[in-house]
């Protein structure tokens, strides 16, 4: 009896464990997309349905442990780090007859990031999934959509077409503003020169100058410095002007 019990009780627990429902066994591996090496710090969150469920944060070697996912569900993986751009793959995990599948269906999933630039707009790429991957029609594995994939990665593509074209918009103004820093301080230079010589005047052309070029408070005091001691200048010459008209004048009435 108690053997028969025994096997039962066996027969139970196998049904039980074979009819458990099979699940996503997830990879997850991060990079950089431009060099292609390993990318510490990028946090991965995972949505089931839309509301999130988890976050990791992948370490040294760009690896997450593996994560298992019930079927029956669609996911969302979201890849982001400050400085990148974000990316998200959809994960459909339903399947008309899971009995029909295996324990595991694995999904290897790469979310490589490449560096953001001001000025470029990237928000699609946080709209729409860059990838959507489906459980295959044999139940044994995961298949993407390669249609999607190639639209999404034409849209990469003319962004980062913008991005280059910005990174030199960005290098070139730059270049422009050392340019314009260096004749800014040349005149301001030009300028203290010049007044070390008593040469208000030009001292007053080089300061105006380089405040055409900013404007810039320590160079408007000296600017101002400069128009004072030329008027004092100027006054005194012309007080002695006024003294010798005066003294010819006076000698010419004795």
């Amino acid at each position: 009896m108690k053997k028969i019990l025994f096997i039962l009780l066996l027969l139970f627990v196998s049904n039980v464990l074979l009819a458990q429902d099979p699940e996503i066994l997830l990879f997850v591996n991060t990079g950089d997309e431009n060099t292609n090496k390993k990318m510490s710090g990028v946090s991965v969150e995972i949505f089931q349905d839309g509301k999130k469920i988890q976050t990791q944060v992948t370490p040294s070697n760009g690896k997450l442990a593996p994560i298992y996912l019930p079927i029956g569900h669609v996911y969302l993986v979201k890849f982001k780090k400050s400085g990148y751009v974000t990316k998200m793959a959809q994960l459909d995990g339903r399947y008309d007859t899971p009995e029909d599948l295996d324990p595991e269906i694995v999904s290897q999933m790469k979310g490589f990031l490449f560096a953001s630039v001001d000025g470029i707009d990237f928000s699609f790429l946080e709209r729409d999934p860059m990838a959507k991957f489906t459980i295959a029609a044999d139940g044994y594995a995961f298949e993407m959509d390669m249609a999607h994939l190639q639209v999404m990665k034409k849209k990469v593509e003319d962004l980062k077409k913008q991005i280059e074209e910005k990174k030199e918009e960005l290098e070139k103004e730059e270049e422009e503003k050392k340019k314009q820093e260096a004749n800014f301080q040349a005149y301001v230079d030009a300028g203290n020169n010049a007044m070390s010589k008593n040469d208000y005047q030009i001292a007053i052309d080089q300061y105006g100058f380089a405040l055409k070029i900013k404007d810039d408070a320590i160079v408007k005091t000296s600017l101002a410095d400069a128009k004072n001691k030329l008027a004092e200048l100027e006054g005194d010459a012309q007080k002695e002007k006024d003294y010798q008209a005066k003294l010819i004048a006076a000698q010419s009435a004795l």
